[in-house]
């Protein structure tokens, strides 16, 4: 899927603004949504408004995400479909643990006593 002309404008802009981790987070999400708008077509089968004979479902908005990487959170928008369920494999939790935040500290173990000693 690629950007129209204005959102390729809007996000120039928004680079020339962006200063040091903002930066990171603008090109961050910008990529982390065409991916999210990639997976959600070829699961669909179809662009937004276009008509297939590979068409499943139809598209019907969005939903409002937030990740939590570690240049910050990032407000994503995650298609919905009319039929079945879509979320992206990008984000499942399953596929990609630790991906998005940073991994416990090894100095974080429990402190809780048990019973008897193993």
């Amino acid at each position: 899927m690629a950007l129209s002309q204005d959102d390729l404008l809007r996000l120039m802009e928004s680079l020339r603004t962006a200063e040091g981790i903002e930066l990171i987070r603008v090109v961050g999400r910008q990529i982390l949504q065409e991916l999210i708008e990639a997976e959600a077509t070829a699961h669909i089968g179809a662009e937004p408004g276009e008509h297939t004979g590979t068409r499943t479902t139809m598209r019907n908005g969005h939903r409002a995400k937030v990740v939590t990487t570690q240049a910050g959170d990032l407000d994503l928008a995650i298609p919905k479909v009319r039929t079945g369920s879509f979320f992206p494999s990008l984000l499942d939790a399953c596929s990609a643990p630790g991906l998005w935040t940073t991994p416990a500290s090894p100095t974080s173990a429990s402190t809780r006593r048990t019973a008897r000693p193993v």
